[in-house]
């Protein structure tokens, strides 16, 4: 790991300005806990700032979970928005809990158990919810475990069953008819709202519908068979990379006579 980015690390967990140089010897150091660290270089000090935060012996949770973001987004094809979305979580439920600032060395599947009783304990939290928290703890301390600083993911030995959730409102409820046609009456021949228009003939996800192109119509039908990212980048793929994914949806009257509309705002 370069200086930048371990600068980078430690200015999330302590502010470097306050770096100073002794007069008589001009060594570099910083003052942790009363406790000065030195250097004769300023790179010599970051190293040990960064083993002192970051090292085997003092990684926590807290202190890996950027270390975990950054590698996912260059080492993974894992989207922008999952990336946001663990950030919200981890801020949500998991940031400066005692949890995730014990040592992973020193962490047991026992302080897991405790913790996983504490926060279902009176059915608290949703199965969903819960499994994303430890999604997120799976994946750093997997991580530790590459990077050899513990030799074991601890979740492993826990038994799932034991925790109770709370129930999840998974009821769908659809438009009704009567809204259905209230909307479509309600939008205008714009772009945008034309597009809204034909998602309801056709139903498609929002990226998918972003996708489409002329020449995947073909005479009564439309070849669904790539999406827009986040990113606004086209994916010859479709979301879950299934075989099924990609297929053909019929063309009613109706979605042929809005794609003429549409054709006429945007023919290329």
């Amino acid at each position: 790991m370069n200086i930048k980015s371990k600068e980078k690390q430690l200015k999330r967990v302590c502010d470097l300005s306050k770096i100073k140089t002794r007069p008589d010897d001009g060594r570099k150091y910083f003052i942790i806990q009363r406790r000065p660290i030195s250097s004769s270089t300023y790179e010599g000090l970051i190293d040990k700032l960064y083993d002192q935060f970051f090292g085997a012996t003092a990684a926590t949770m807290e202190t890996y979970f950027d270390t975990w973001m950054d590698w996912r987004e260059k080492e993974t094809s894992v989207s922008r928005k999952t990336i946001k979305e663990n950030r919200f979580m981890w801020n949500c439920l998991l940031k400066n809990k005692d949890i995730t600032l014990i040592p992973l060395k020193e962490l047991t599947a026992k302080d897991l158990i405790i913790y996983f009783r504490n926060i279902t304990k009176g059915r608290q939290i949703t199965r969903k919810r819960f499994n994303d928290l430890k999604s997120i703890m799976n994946g750093i301390l997997y991580l530790a475990v590459e990077n050899d600083i513990i030799e074991r993911n601890c979740l492993r030995d826990i038994n799932y069953k034991q925790f109770s959730y709370k129930a999840e409102n998974t009821r769908i409820t659809p438009y009704t008819e009567e809204e259905r046609l209230q909307i479509i009456n309600h939008l205008g021949n714009d772009f945008y709202s034309l597009a809204i228009k034909l998602d309801f003939y056709l139903i498609l996800r929002i990226g998918e519908l972003k996708g489409l192109r002329w020449d995947d119509i073909s005479g009564d039908s439309l070849h669904i068979q790539r999406f827009v990212d986040d990113k606004n980048e086209i994916i010859e793929d479709i979301k879950g990379h299934a075989g099924e994914g990609k297929r053909y949806m019929p063309l009613t009257p109706k979605a042929k006579e809005i794609l003429a509309q549409i054709q006429i705002l945007n023919p290329d």
